[in-house]
C-alpha cells in the first residue's frame, strides 16, 4: 500500500463544491475500504477582527496580497519527504512549497478543482482599477499555474472534458499540457438524503403540487451562469408559470425582484430544496466537474444544463433525464418539453438518473477507482 498525503487539512472536508466537498467524499468511502491516506495538519484559525473593513479597502488589500503572493515561501514539515505520493488540490498550493518540492522525490499528483485556471479565478476577484494600478506584478501570476502543471508528476481529471475550462480560461495551458501525466477518475458523492419532505418544503415557500418548480443551487456569479439564469428564469415565469427556487450566497450579481423568484439564501441542507424541485437547472458557463449535477441525480431530479466542460459526460448515458440548452430559446423549450411530460414518463426519467447514480457516482466506486489510480502510479 502506498503513503499517501492528502494536501488539505481533513478538518477543512466538508460536503460543498470544490476540494473540500471533493475528499469529503472520497475520504468517507475511503475510511469504509479500510485504505488509508492522511492529510496535513491544520493551520490555526483565523481570527476575524470585530470591526468591518470597507468594502473598496478589502479589495485593494486583495490586490496588493496578490501582487505579492510570489514572493511567498512558506516552511513545510520534514516528514512529509517520507511519502510516496503527495496529492495537491490548489496549483497556489504547490507554487507556495515549491522549497520542499525541490528537495521531495516521490510523486505530486495534482487535481486542480477551478472552473478556469487559477491564476485567472484570481483575477476574476480583483477590482479593475486596483488591477491596472499593479498589472505588471498581477500578470506574473500566470507562474502558479506554470509551475504546478510542470512540475506535477500526475495531472487527475474527472473525466477528458473537465478539462475543456483550462483550454478556453488560459492562452498558454497547451505549452504546459503533457497528455502523459494525464489520468481521469470519475468523482463519486455519499447518497444525498433530505432532510424535509418536499411536500414541507413547498409548503414553506408557497408552492403548489402543480407548481414547475425550477431549482438551482450555487454561488451567484457569471462562471456559474446565474446572469443567463435570470434571462431563462424570467422568462419561464412568464411564459410557463414557473416558480424559481434559488439557494446559495447572493453574489454582486443582483436577484430579480419578482414574487415567483424566491432566493433562499445559503442553507446547510441544500438536499431538502433540490428535492422539491421538478427540473434542478446547471446553467455554468464554464465547468471543471460540477458536484452539484451528481447531488440532482442522486436524488432523481431532471436536470436542464449547458454542454459544457464536464457536463458532456452525462451525454453518454442513454435515456437519462438530462436535457441540455444552449439559448435562452433552447432552455425554455426544453423547460416547456418537461412540463408537458406524463407522469410515467417523468418518473422513468427520475429513475434512470438515480440509476446512473447508483451504478457510476457514488463515493465507493469513485473511492475503488481512485485506489486502483493510486497504487498504479
Amino acid at each position: 500500500m502506498k503513503k499517501i498525503l492528502i494536501f488539505q487539512p481533513k478538518e477543512a472536508l466538508a460536503p460543498f463544491g470544490g476540494p473540500a466537498g471533493y475528499l469529503f467524499n472520497l475520504s468517507h468511502a475511503l475510511e469504509r475500504l479500510d485504505y488509508k491516506v492522511e492529510y496535513i495538519k491544520g493551520g490555526a484559525p483565523i481570527q476575524k477582527t470585530s470591526r468591518k473593513l470597507p468594502h473598496r479597502l478589502i479589495e485593494f488589500l486583495r490586490a496588493i496580497k496578490y501582487s505579492n503572493i510570489l514572493k511567498v515561501h512558506k516552511s513545510y514539515d520534514p516528514t512529509w519527504l517520507k511519502y510516496d505520493i503527495i496529492h495537491f488540490h490548489r496549483t497556489l498550493d504547490m507554487y507556495y512549497y515549491r522549497n520542499f518540492l525541490n528537495k521531495y522525490t516521490g510523486k505530486v499528483v495534482l487535481t486542480s478543482h477551478s472552473p478556469c485556471a487559477y491564476h485567472q479565478e484570481m483575477l476574476s476577484k480583483l477590482n479593475k482599477t486596483d488591477y491596472h494600478l499593479l498589472k505588471k506584478h498581477i500578470d506574473r501570476l500566470e507562474q502558479i499555474d506554470q509551475y504546478a502543471f510542470s512540475r506535477a508528476n500526475y495531472v487527475i481529471y474527472p473525466c477528458a472534458e473537465a478539462e475543456e475550462p483550462y483550454f478556453h480560461s488560459w492562452s498558454q495551458y497547451q505549452s504546459f499540457r503533457d497528455p502523459k501525466k494525464l489520468r481521469f477518475v470519475l468523482t463519486g458523492i455519499e447518497q444525498c438524503i433530505p432532510k424535509i419532505p418536499k411536500e414541507i418544503i413547498r409548503e414553506k415557500y408557497q408552492l403548489s403540487a402543480s407548481d414547475l418548480v425550477i431549482c438551482y443551487t450555487g454561488r451567484h456569479n457569471k462562471v456559474k451562469g446565474y446572469d443567463n439564469l435570470i434571462k431563462i428564469g424570467l422568462s419561464a415565469i412568464k411564459e410557463l408559470n414557473a416558480k424559481i427556487l434559488i439557494a446559495g450566497k447572493q453574489g454582486n450579481i443582483p436577484a430579480p425582484q419578482n414574487p415567483s423568484w424566491i432566493e433562499i439564501g445559503w442553507t446547510n441542507d441544500p438536499y431538502s430544496i433540490i428535492n422539491s424541485a421538478d427540473v434542478f437547472i446547471l446553467p455554468n458557463r464554464e465547468t471543471y466537474f460540477d458536484i452539484a449535477m451528481l447531488e440532482a441525480l442522486s436524488l432523481g431530479k431532471i436536470i436542464l444544463t449547458t454542454y459544457t466542460g464536464g457536463n458532456k459526460i452525462f451525454k453518454n448515458f442513454e435515456n437519462a433525464g438530462i436535457f441540455y440548452y444552449d439559448s435562452t430559446e433552447e432552455a425554455l423549450r426544453q423547460l416547456r418539453h418537461i412540463k408537458n411530460l406524463d407522469p410515467t414518463t417523468r418518473h422513468k426519467l427520475e429513475k434512470r438518473n438515480q440509476e446512473i447514480f447508483s451504478k457510476h457516482f457514488t463515493s465507493e466506486i469513485f473511492a475503488k477507482n481512485y485506489i486502483k489510480l493510486m497504487e498504479s502510479l
